[in-house]
């Protein structure tokens, strides 16, 4: 059964296959047909998340009983975000999450940092917005190579920020990620994962920043399937190589993560000349010993070229 909402004249889902599809009673086509509704249609995605909060209160109170109506406007972030986790696997068109092939592209740069109370104040320190415009693409948002890059940026970032126990920055990198990927086409649900819902929401109800890595190496691996994937990778790189030459970490840059990352940026296409000079810069100072101030500024450098600026 499917309920027309008015507004745009669209089929969509009642409440009760909403709540059928969360006790698993769908399968099949059918399931993946009201996922690839809900991938696109943010007003039943509201109701889908809200039917999962309500239907795991129910459970909590012991009482095994299903919501069929919308009673109420909260929403409880443990089961929306475990709604929208299980959203991502059914986005049309997108790679299933099991597979963890960026998960081990993150892992492997940002788990070579220390996780202290200096790299907790050296993220504080960093610029925001590292001094980028809002795009430099007139195409697609999904094709723009400085949008891309961009994200893989900030969720290295948010990587480290959760790892480091940095609250504050690891929240203000969320909804600065979410914020960009609600302008790509789709990105929707996976927008979700780092507000209310998802990470910036469980932070603001004080949950260990720690213990939600793996919600962000799951995005981060979603995010594959929204972006220019090269630029995205490079700006996952440039900012971990930021951060530990801020942090003047050796063992870092002795790192394989590292040195694929340094093969991938040389051979990028689509770097500005900017960024190419920083490569250079990086690969000088590289060979003539570190010079950690001339390093870091270099990665600066070639963060603000990539992201646009």
């Amino acid at each position: 059964m499917t309920v027309d909402l008015g507004h745009d004249r669209q089929v969509h889902p009642s409440l009760e296959e909403m709540a059928a599809l969360l006790d698993g009673q769908i399968q099949g086509d059918e399931r993946a047909r009201l996922m690839a509704h809900l991938a696109s249609c943010p007003s039943c995605y509201e109701l889908f998340s809200e039917t999962a909060a309500h239907l795991e209160a129910e459970r909590e109170r012991g009482t095994g009983k299903t919501p069929w109506r919308k009673t109420a406007p909260w929403i409880i972030p443990l089961a929306a975000a475990a709604a929208i986790a299980a959203l991502l696997l059914w986005l049309p068109g997108r790679t299933p999450l099991a597979g963890g092939r960026a998960n081990a592209g993150i892992a492997s740069l940002v788990d070579n940092l220390p996780a202290d109370k200096e790299m907790r104040r050296l993220l504080t320190d960093l610029p925001a917005d590292h001094d980028w415009p809002v795009s430099r693409s007139a195409g697609p948002p999904e094709a723009s190579p400085d949008v891309s890059f961009q994200l893989g940026v900030l969720v290295a970032e948010l990587d480290v920020a959760l790892l480091s126990g940095a609250e504050e920055v690891a929240s203000e990198r969320s909804t600065r990620i979410a914020s960009l990927v609600e302008t790509l086409p789709e990105g929707y649900p996976l927008a979700l994962f780092f507000r209310e819902d998802g990470i910036s929401g469980r932070l603001s109800a004080g949950e260990d920043p720690r213990t939600l890595l793996r919600m962000n190496r799951q995005a981060d691996e979603a995010l594959l399937d929204f972006v220019d994937e090269e630029p995205y990778r490079i700006g996952r790189w440039a900012a971990a190589s930021n951060l530990a030459a801020a942090r003047r970490h050796s063992e870092f840059f002795d790192s394989p993560g590292f040195r694929r990352g340094f093969a991938a940026a040389q051979r990028a296409e689509n770097l500005p000349p900017e960024g190419r000079a920083a490569l250079q810069a990086i690969e000088r100072s590289l060979k003539e010993g570190r010079d950690w101030l001339t390093l870091q500024r270099a990665f600066e450098d070639l963060i603000v070229a990539g992201g646009g600026g």
